[in-house]
């Protein structure tokens, strides 16, 4: 009995010791801990160093954004009841209160001003021009007695012009003048007709913009089945212009909260793939209207919509709609925009451009150094949505591969703008491509190839931080956009 006993015993020792040895090795190997069922990994991250200042890339240009308000400044204000019903009409605005509102237009970070939706006639922007001249501002201006002289079929091109000369060459000498507003989300069929107007307008002011808003995607059949790439195409064909725009709105709302357009990517990747060879604008949101689109909610929804913008290429981003439109048109409700429009004073949403476009515009320097090449896409680790994101495959066409990156791994859904300089280097514009306000933060992994050292412009400011093995770390907020360009 005894014996069976000590046998039992040493068979336990071994089973004991056994059992410590294998429990040592696994902790050994297993770098994930969990806590509260939520997984954190353990590894040790490379390390990078921030460097001096001495580091940083000379990136220099003489070249800005094109930003402009999509129905800027009225000549003249409507004055409404608490109710929002208009009260008086064509009520005139002082000088004192015209430099105001000019000032703030520059002040939050616009290149370009343009009219107001309402109440704006010929002598109002004979009177505001010399305003914009004060400040730097240039102005685009809308005059539908011009754009229907342009247009005019039965006279001859130099009875149009003489007469277009007689009533407007005052205002085509000002130093703030920008060009014309010709029209808005014209028809595949009535591109044709512009052809006489431009071929007017380059005699009379060849320097001067000739500017037509297109439609987006939305407004086809289906937003994917090609009459969008083709419409953008016969735009290229029929008007020659050194540019492209159209308008497209991402912020939505709905019972379920908000989120994104599933095809905002999509418009800006198709646009650029099916004219190459031109400049590009979008008309961006920064209003509440209809029954699905929301309002600004921080300085993060415009800054995602521009940064998912430049990584596609864009150097030209209007905003839809800075002052107000009555609250109804007969088919449309509209929120206030970034002024008020009963105490016409500034709203939450004109500070949250201004510090938007401030920030954006701080990339002008690097931007403009740089050439599109097109995108990638990035499905994120805490992705919602099943692994899929529908905006990443309608855009696949945009996709190529950079050589310069080995691997890329990111917690949220990312967009990756790929750029070249004239020397040849690379460039990179990373996106935390999520809904703004869902606060979403990201946290990306990059490694290079032939890199120790990496710059990277955030919030506009450049850095530069020494790397190991090329990989670069770092974690984006909501609505964040990272220019990134590896060095050797």
């Amino acid at each position: 009995m005894k014996k069976h006993i000590i046998l039992s015993l040493l068979l336990l020792v071994c089973l004991f010791v056994i059992g410590c040895t294998n429990n040592s090795t696994t902790k050994e190997k297993d770098t994930t801990t969990k806590n509260d069922n939520t997984s954190t990994n353990t590894e040790e991250e490379p390390t990078q160093e921030l460097l001096d200042e001495s580091y940083n890339l000379d990136y220099e240009s003489d070249k800005e954004f094109i930003v402009y308000p999509y129905g800027g400044v009225p000549g003249k204000l409507n004055i409404y009841d608490k109710n929002g019903n208009v009260v008086e009409s064509n009520v005139p605005i002082s000088d004192e209160k015209l430099l105001e509102y000019y000032t703030q237009v520059k002040e939050a970070g616009f290149t370009v001003t343009t009219g107001g939706y309402i109440n704006m006639t010929i002598d109002d922007y004979r009177r505001a021009l010399p305003v914009c001249e004060q400040l730097g501002l240039k102005m685009m201006i809308y005059d539908g007695t011009l754009v229907n002289l342009l247009m005019d079929q039965k006279r001859t091109d130099g009875v149009v012009v003489d007469d277009i000369l007689n009533r407007y060459e005052d205002i085509f000498n000002s130093p703030a003048f920008y060009g014309i507003e010709v029209d808005d989300e014209p028809t595949p069929a009535e591109l044709s007709g512009f052809k006489t107007a431009l071929r007017r307008w380059q005699f009379l002011c060849p320097d001067k913009m000739f500017y037509i808003n297109l439609f987006p995607s939305i407004a086809f059949s289906s937003s994917t089945d090609g009459n969008f790439e083709t419409y953008i195409q016969k735009f290229c064909e029929e008007v020659d212009v050194d540019y492209v725009c159209y308008d497209h709105y991402p912020l939505q709302y709905g019972r379920e909260g908000n989120y994104l357009r599933d095809d905002f990517l999509y418009n800006l990747v198709t646009c650029q793939l099916n004219s190459r060879d031109r400049r590009h604008f979008t008309v961006l949101q920064s209003i509440k209207y209809g029954g699905l689109h929301r309002e600004l909610q921080s300085s993060r929804d415009v800054t995602f919509q521009v940064y998912s913008a430049i990584a596609c290429g864009y150097e030209g981003f209007g905003w839809f709609c800075f002052w107000p439109p009555v609250p109804f048109d007969g088919a449309t409700h509209f929120g206030d925009g970034s002024y008020n429009r009963i105490t016409n004073e500034p709203t939450d949403s004109y500070y949250y451009i201004k510090d938007g476009l401030n920030e954006i515009r701080k990339l002008e320097d690097v931007f403009f150094n740089f050439t599109w090449e097109g995108i990638n896409t990035v499905i994120g680790e805490k992705n919602d949505f099943g692994g899929e994101n529908t905006d990443f495959m309608y855009s696949a066409k945009a996709v190529v591969e950079s050589e310069r990156i080995e691997s890329i791994k990111t917690e949220q859904d990312t967009l990756v703008g790929i750029f070249k300089d004239a020397q040849g280097n690379d460039g990179f514009m990373v996106v935390n491509f999520t809904e703004p306000s869902l606060d979403n933060t990201n946290k990306v992994t990059i490694k290079f190839k032939d890199c120790t050292k990496v710059a990277v412009w955030v919030d506009g400011e450049q850095k530069v931080y020494s790397v190991t093995d090329g990989t670069f770390v770092f974690t984006q907020s909501s609505g964040d956009g990272y220019f990134i360009v590896p060095i050797k």
